[in-house]
């Protein structure tokens, strides 16, 4: 854990262009898995919304008590707070969210791990259909990783974006999820019917897997809500903006 958060307050400081002494304030948060918090996408980001913020609606309901918050203990509202802080979210935060909504159902009823991702291997068969030809010859579990991008970025990314922007913070968090775009329905209608999730018809946008390689990789977001992403020569650059459109993680 040592390891990983001077990795990314290494990128924090880079991307503010600052030297090693500016003061940083580290917050680790710790949520546990729950089917519960994954049941949509709205109950996903209330839970981590209430984990940050002590006065979030309904706190009492999401969180345990006597656990404390992070948006009491920043800048200005802790007078004492450095300007910069990081939330760092565990591994593997981003995993309950492969659950979510009615094709996430059955195996949220399973009783094994296994049972969970045949069930989705049967419920996300359209999006997979459509991977399977872009990407050819993948195995079937990582064509279940394609085919989750749409549902993982809806949720893990737009999640963790929204609360960096709400509170002025770095936020860093973990999901396994291939690097996307954001595909607009006014210029690809036919894709974005395909990838978007059947549980939200009215959303004119999808995300599109740009890579076959979904991979364990740590989102590094902005207080303006980019993702920082190295650009090999000691310093960030801000995706998807200066990445081409590409949303890739940090680490």
């Amino acid at each position: 854990m040592a390891g990983r958060v001077a990795t990314l307050l290494a990128l924090v400081l880079a991307a503010g262009a600052v030297a090693d002494a500016t003061p940083v304030r580290i917050f680790a948060v710790g949520p546990k898995q729950r089917l519960a918090d994954a049941l949509t996408y709205q109950t996903f980001a209330d839970k981590m919304a209430a984990l940050v913020d002590g006065a979030f609606p309904g706190r009492p309901t999401l969180v345990q008590a006597g656990v404390d918050d992070v948006a009491s203990h920043l800048f200005p509202t802790d007078p004492a707070a450095p300007p910069r802080a990081l939330v760092v979210f565990p591994e593997d935060v981003g995993l309950a969210p492969a659950l979510i909504g009615t094709r996430g159902g059955v195996a949220r009823s399973q009783a094994s791990s296994v049972g969970a991702i045949v069930s989705l291997l049967v419920a996300y068969g359209g999006p997979e259909a459509y991977y399977d030809g872009k990407f050819p010859g993948q195995p079937a579990v990582r064509l279940l990783g394609l085919a989750l991008t749409d549902t993982l970025y809806r949720s893990f990314y737009e999640t963790f974006r929204n609360l960096a922007v709400a509170h002025g913070v770095y936020l860093a968090a973990t999901a396994n999820i291939a690097p996307a775009r954001r595909v607009e329905e006014a210029v690809e209608p036919a894709l974005v019917a395909q990838l978007r999730d059947p549980d939200e018809p009215a959303r004119g946008y999808a995300y599109e897997a740009v890579s076959p390689f979904p991979r364990n990789t740590t989102f590094v977001f902005t207080p303006d809500g980019s993702v920082l992403v190295p650009d090999g020569q000691g310093g960030t650059l801000r995706g998807p903006l200066e990445t081409g459109g590409v949303i890739r993680g940090s680490t």
